[in-house]
């Protein structure tokens, strides 16, 4: 009887439990001694760049914080970026995304930084693993949400930006998004400098505040949400059925028509996009409704944190958090460097880490 080899075996290994997804641990993270606050931001940005104010604050104000990336989103990952040729399924990232939070949470406990400095010999496996906060934008809103849905024991607290629930579209709203999804999953299928180079263009149609950074590989999702529902028109059309429930949105795996935070949340979104919102009435309804959470609309379009309503995006932030989880250190400023230390100019320094844990250090400069 044949049996299956050890690449085949460790192939089928990560697609079900692939590796952690990329996570920066701040140089803060190793001074500061407040609770843990990880960012995860959406397309195209990464983290580093577009909470780089908020996250100066977070530092000074004590926090320990970490930055996760979507997978493909950072340029000089050299592990290889899908456990298969289409990219990564949501599944896949929830999975990944719970293996960099369960890392940053040891690192945390253990009180280390640098990469296989003994973070699993030094934290005692019955000492529980502290919770952390999540401050979150765009798709690194989705996934946080499946994350905790899946995972509920890691959230301490939850900010998201501008994609709640994600039901209760118009038509129009539908239309535009079924558009320009399409758009972005056609370029990531094609791929390479035309791929890249269109779908910087759309980033700057958009309004994306860095769209250079913009490239094809960060459209898997858009892939993944179009590849569904296509699946679930063809299975209406067929009879076979419309899918699971939870697909069933009009975004398919984007729609989020189960979400109730099992945590402190605050919602922040921009008011300037009129009834073109990813969520519903009725979802903000029922967060206004619970006294742990808070919703906050700004004067802003999407990107809140680098728009117009960036400083009262910020103070709305720190102030719900210092009464949510508290804080310890320096009373809330801006740190120049802290933020400096996130400057493209500065080198990151990239560390070898454990296995499947996808690790790197920002440099101080």
């Amino acid at each position: 009887m044949d049996t299956p080899s050890t690449n085949t075996v460790a192939a089928a290994a990560a697609l079900t439990r692939p590796a952690a997804l990329p996570y920066t641990l701040t140089p803060a993270f190793a001074t500061n001694t407040g609770p843990v606050v990880v960012l995860m931001s959406g397309w195209p940005d990464r983290p580093a760049t577009l909470f780089a104010s908020l996250l100066g604050r977070l530092d000074a104000a004590g926090y320990r914080t970490a930055l996760v990336e979507l997978p493909g989103y950072a340029p000089d990952e050299e592990r290889p970026l899908p456990p298969r040729w289409w990219g990564w399924d949501f599944p896949q990232v929830i999975a990944g995304y719970a293996a960099a939070v369960q890392a940053i949470q040891k690192a945390a406990v253990a009180g280390q930084v640098a990469a296989g400095g003994g973070s699993e010999e030094a934290t005692n496996p019955s000492t529980p693993l502290p919770p952390v906060t999540f401050v979150t934008h765009d798709w690194g809103a989705v996934m946080t949400w499946r994350l905790v849905a899946a995972h509920p024991s890691l959230v301490r607290a939850i900010v998201a930006a501008d994609v709640g629930d994600v039901t209760g579209m118009s038509t129009i709203q539908v239309l535009f998004c079924a558009l320009y999804m399409s758009t972005l999953a056609a370029l990531f299928v094609l791929g390479g400098p035309v791929g890249d180079a269109a779908t910087r263009g759309l980033a700057r149609l958009l309004g994306a505040p860095y769209p250079d950074a913009a490239a094809a590989r960060m459209n898997s999702f858009y892939y993944w949400t179009v590849r569904r529902q296509v699946g679930l028109v063809w299975s209406y059309l067929t009879g076979r059925g419309g899918g699971r429930a939870e697909e069933t949105g009009l975004l398919g795996p984007m729609s989020q028509r189960s979400v109730v935070p099992v945590c402190p949340t605050m919602y922040l979104y921009g008011t300037q996009k009129g009834t073109f919102q990813y969520h519903s009435r009725e979802w903000l309804a029922n967060l206004n409704a619970r006294p742990d959470c808070q919703v906050v609309p700004l004067n802003d379009i999407h990107w809140l944190m680098v728009g117009p309503a960036a400083a009262e995006y910020e103070a709305a932030v720190l102030g719900w958090l210092a009464t949510t989880i508290g804080s310890q250190g320096a009373p809330v400023a801006p740190a120049a460097s802290a933020v400096a230390s996130l400057n493209p100019a500065v080198p990151v320094s990239k560390t070898s880490a454990p296995a499947g844990e996808g690790k790197t250090e920002l440099g101080n400069g």
